[in-house]
């Protein structure tokens, strides 16, 4: 049977791990979700994925817990989770700022990991920040990689700073890359380009240079840059 993966908190970067998960094979059953809003249980229910009643329910019926709540709502999930999770059983804080000891606070037994997807985790093609505290061993790292690796790559840092530091320079790279890609369709539309031909030249040759990169062509002895030069 496969792993039980319970979602609290079923907003959009939830629905997409729980999608990708489901298009890389994961049984649609084997997911849970809760949630107070109508409109996201039904999102995860169209999916496949079973609904839990409340966050307690969900917490007694998943193996791993991946929370994933706005930041205001945080705690009251924690309390509710509380009532109901086993002892040694992996939580996934991925919520923003929600850190390991904030967790621990509420579930000193469970076996923690904190994840920061970035925004391109929500089409399938990003990276996850992961680091686990001291107390979880292989096996769960590894439950925890195999979540979050459905929807891109998986970089595991040494601690909670590490991470931070990493989540804040992923950020800074989907910004750079849309200011620049604005800031060349401008300058093509400058020039004399029809807005939408600019837009369209702009988003595929960028497309072709992540490509390009992710291939390693820009790697030594295989500088793409100077292949266009």
């Amino acid at each position: 049977m496969d792993e039980r993966i319970g979602f609290i908190g079923a907003g959009a970067m939830a629905e997409a791990v729980a999608g990708c998960l489901v298009a890389s094979g994961r049984a649609p059953a084997a997911l849970l979700a809760s949630d107070p809003r109508p409109d996201r249980r039904e999102r995860f229910a169209a999916l496949g994925a079973l609904v839990a009643a409340d966050d307690a329910e969900l917490a007694a019926r998943a193996d791993t817990i991946v929370l994933a709540v706005p930041p205001p709502a945080v705690e009251r999930a924690l309390a509710e989770i509380a009532r109901s999770l086993a002892p040694g059983k992996l939580v996934v804080a991925a919520a923003p700022g929600l850190t390991a000891g904030a967790v621990r606070r509420f579930l000193p037994e469970a076996l923690i990991v904190r994840a920061a997807p970035a925004a391109p985790c929500l089409v399938g093609n990003g990276v996850s920040v992961l680091c686990a505290d001291a107390a979880v061993g292989a096996a769960e790292r590894e439950r925890a990689a195999r979540i979050f690796g459905a929807c891109g790559a998986v970089v595991w840092v040494p601690d909670e700073r590490t991470l931070e530091l990493a989540a804040a320079i992923g950020a800074a790279a989907s910004a750079f890359f849309f200011r620049g890609g604005e800031a060349l369709t401008h300058a093509a539309v400058e020039a004399g380009l029809p807005a939408e031909s600019a837009a369209t030249l702009v988003r595929r040759m960028l497309l072709g240079a992540a490509a390009l990169a992710a291939a390693g062509r820009d790697a030594e002895g295989s500088n793409a840059a100077e292949e266009v030069d």
